[in-house]
């Protein structure tokens, strides 16, 4: 009995058992290390698109994908391109933004870069050109100016660099609340302030310049131009006025504010005016910053070509003192309200 179980013993731990890790890769079937039917596993060719796969090596395409739970061979996805009628990679559009190329209007962007304009919407969409966005585009020759804008040279403002002086600056008081009215058939801007506004230091106050060419026959007089400043905010422009009481024609053009140095703010304006009988023009508001004074509010202000040109006495504000406006001596002048 002895010698049998040693026998027994010595049988078992003989026995050696193979596994066959080799495969037939045109057998049919899905044996050895494959991981599909005659392919994948590294002993096989590489496995056609949807065959299993473990790797990116099993497949013939490179791509081994999960798609729905299962691991299996896909085909690659082209690198994104500005011509594949896809958005994709960093475009803002289908084919166009990022680093492709500029996107027309309406299109969706994230920045101006993304516009052929210049000009993305907080909305991120791209905006159609205008002679009041900052940016050359359409047919202007130079920024807002040019082609279908007015003639460059003069936006820009007043001939002007440096901020105002308050040592040598002209001042003058408006009363609040007051018209003002010209002769008919000549050239004038007329500056006006809203009722009720407060004096200097406090909350804000409201103005509206408008401006009208000469009526006569030759209409000699009908480019206006100029700058506005102020040490405070402009907290809002408005083309047109209010109501559309001073509407713009095609070829007017407002800046956006600009800093102009030693704490002051600057917007810039040029009209074309068609010789209509409406004054053009634009209402803004001007608030204090971080407890600096908003006036006076500086103008600069000039028709046509001046010097050559009209500018004082052709400037209309009324300072309550009078039944007529008051004419400043000078195209260049500050006003605080009474």
């Amino acid at each position: 009995m002895r010698a049998i179980v040693i026998l027994l013993a010595a049988t078992a731990a003989g026995c050696i058992v193979q596994v066959n890790n080799s495969a037939n890769c045109s057998d049919g079937l899905q044996d050895g290390l494959e991981t599909s039917i005659d392919c994948g596993g590294g002993v096989c060719g590489p496995c056609a698109d949807g065959l299993r796969c473990n790797v990116n090596g099993d497949c013939a395409s490179g791509l081994c994908a999960s798609v729905q739970g299962q691991r299996v061979c896909a085909a690659q996805q082209p690198a994104p391109s500005c011509t594949d009628l896809m958005r994709n990679g960093d475009e803002t559009d289908v084919d166009c933004g990022g680093s492709c190329s500029p996107c027309a209007v309406d299109k969706s962007c994230l920045v101006g870069a993304d516009c052929a304009t210049g000009v993305c919407s907080t909305q991120h969409v791209c905006l159609a050109p205008t002679c009041m966005d900052g940016v050359q585009n359409g047919t202007e020759t130079g920024v807002d100016c040019g082609g279908d804008c007015p003639p460059c040279g003069h936006l820009g403002g007043s001939p002007l660099t440096a901020p105002p002086d308050l040592g040598t600056l002209p001042l003058f008081f408006i009363k609040a609340g007051v018209g003002a009215s010209f002769n008919a058939g000549e050239p004038y801007f007329i500056i006006t302030a809203a009722a009720g506004t407060p004096t200097a230091g406090q909350i804000g106050s409201t103005w509206t310049l408008t401006w009208i060419g000469d009526q006569s026959a030759t209409n000699a007089y009908h480019t206006f131009y100029g700058s506005i400043w102020t040490q405070g905010t402009f907290a809002s422009i408005t083309p047109g006025c209010a109501a559309s009481a001073c509407t713009l024609e095609g070829d007017d053009a407002i800046s956006a504010t600009s800093n102009a140095g030693g704490g002051w703010t600057r917007v810039d304006f040029d009209s074309n005016f068609g010789g209509t009988t409406t004054p053009n023009g634009f209402t803004f508001v001007v608030t204090p910053t971080s407890g600096t004074n908003h006036e006076p509010v500086v103008f600069d202000l000039y028709i046509d070509n001046a010097p050559g040109g009209l500018t004082a006495p052709y400037i209309l504000y009324p300072d309550g003192n009078t039944s007529n406006p008051t004419m400043p001596s000078a195209s260049y002048f500050g006003l605080v309200h009474k």
